[in-house]
Parts: C-alpha cells; structure tokens; sequence
C-alpha cells in the first residue's frame, strides 16, 4: 500500500509504502526484510530521499510449519479418499487459522479446495467446490471420531 501527500497538483512531502514479508522461519524473514530495507535504501539515495524503515511484528502472524503428524495426515487422507477427492501434501506461503492454532500447541493440518483469483474483487469459489469442502469437512470428523458412515 502505497500513500501520501494531500494535494492533487502536489509534490508529496513524503510516501508512506506499507507491506508484508512471509517465511518459513525467523531467520529466512529477517533475510527478505534485510533485502527489502537496502532495496529501499538505494532508491532513496538515487533520489535523494530520505526514509525510515520500521518493522511491526506485532501484527505479524506465526509461521505454519509442515506437520508430519502420521495421525493427522492419514485422517485427512482417508477423509479425502471417503468425500471422492484427491489429496495431496503441498507447501504455501499463506495465512490460515492454522498458524494461530498451531502457536498455541494444537495439531492441526491445513486444508484448502477450490477457489480463484484470490485476494483480488473477483475472487470466487463455485458452488461445487463448496459442497465438496462440506463434505470433506464431515468426513474429517467422522474419521476423527471413529464414526465412519461411508
């Protein structure tokens, strides 16, 4: 996000540019952030600005790292094979529920299906892609709880 400034015909005094690293650990995001502030830096010297670089962790949400729990992940292998779906083990650089949970102590296994354009005014899901997130969700409990109905 980029902002400043408060007339049209203006020259902005300043430019307040707001934005978010992700990493899979601590030392990876001091990295981007290291990269990110001597990008900054040189910019500024090329146009004889001036800047200040503030790191706000305080709304920064924990990492999510790979859960090998061998229970977990069978539940939602059986769940997905039982609601017709294919499953599989993949890595992304996303924000779930599941971060906080999993910083708090809680086993949990990210699960996502379906979707487009995210983050963006279109971003959609159909109505199939719904009905197969519920019924995967009801297969996780059954299998969790030992009430297998399929």
């Amino acid at each position: 996000k980029i902002s400043g400034g408060g007339v049209l015909n203006v020259i902005p005094g300043y430019a307040l540019v707001e934005g978010e690293a992700r990493a899979y650990d601590s030392q990876d995001l001091e990295k981007k952030l290291a990269e990110i502030e001597k990008v900054t830096k040189k910019a500024c010297q090329i146009t004889h600005c001036t800047y200040k670089f503030v790191k706000n962790k305080s709304i920064a949400d924990p990492p999510f790292l790979e859960n090998n729990d061998k229970r977990i992940i069978s539940i939602a292998k059986k769940a997905t094979k039982a609601a017709g779906l294919k499953f599989s083990l993949k890595t992304f650089q996303a924000t779930l529920q599941a971060n906080l949970l999993a910083e708090k102590g809680y086993n949990v296994l990210g699960l996502c299906k379906g979707g487009r354009m995210a983050h963006s005014k279109n971003e959609n899901i159909s109505i199939k892609e719904l009905e197969q997130t519920k019924k995967l969700i009801i297969k996780i409990i059954e299998k969790s709880v030992g009430r297998d109905t399929s």
